[in-house]
């Protein structure tokens, strides 16, 4: 946190934000990758200092050498702007391959059903949309979304709703799905069925 009486702000922002614990769950994005136009497309006219937010990214230049008068709102809209890149970035092979690393070393969490017997999760946005959800975790064995436990308190929208599903074809983790048993609710030995979802048909007289 920035005091607004006596600010110390950080050499280099993008490695001061990815270190914060809160933020573990970011990749990486490398600096070409952020200065590519291709890869910024459609963005600039979402930031009030877009060139200024981009220098500071990319540590080719210092927050604190920005106007007094921009400063404060160019560090307010840096992580906006650097997950807008990022939610790119994962979808690319370099971002894909950055997430791979982090599901390998369990860093997205568990899925928290018992049948799944702690599958690792893999981050989805349900919208691609900012400022709609929390970002949510994707089981590959029983394809549910869950929240993160604990709760990660980043927007849904730096990350979208394409990089776990592009990952299930990367890691060849479709065959998860097929070893997914579902619990089933049983009495006395036999299943006890739902009318609502089996149909009245179902039931035995």
């Amino acid at each position: 946190m920035i005091s607004r009486q006596n600010p110390i702000y950080p050499k280099n922002w993008k490695e001061d934000f990815l270190k914060q614990p809160e933020n573990s769950w970011f990749c990486d994005i490398p600096d070409d990758y952020i200065i590519e136009s291709f890869n910024l497309t459609g963005l600039e006219d979402k930031f009030s200092y877009f060139d200024q937010e981009l220098q500071v990214l990319v540590n080719k230049k210092s927050i604190t050498k920005l106007a007094d008068s921009i400063r404060e709102t160019v560090w307010n809209e840096l992580p906006i702007l650097y997950g807008s890149i990022h939610a790119r970035f994962i979808i690319s092979p370099d971002g894909i391959n950055q997430v791979k690393e982090k599901y390998n070393r369990r860093e997205y969490g568990f899925c928290p059903r018992i049948s799944c017997n702690k599958e690792p999760l893999l981050p989805i946005g349900i919208t691609s949309e900012l400022k709609k959800n929390r970002v949510k975790g994707f089981c590959p064995k029983c394809r549910g979304v869950y929240r993160p436990n604990p709760v990660v308190e980043i927007d849904g929208g730096f990350f979208g709703p394409n990089c776990p599903h592009i990952l299930v074809e990367e890691l060849n983790l479709r065959g998860k799905y097929r070893e997914y048993k579902p619990y089933v609710r049983s009495a006395f030995g036999y299943h006890v069925y739902d009318e609502k979802i089996h149909g009245a048909d179902n039931i035995s007289n």
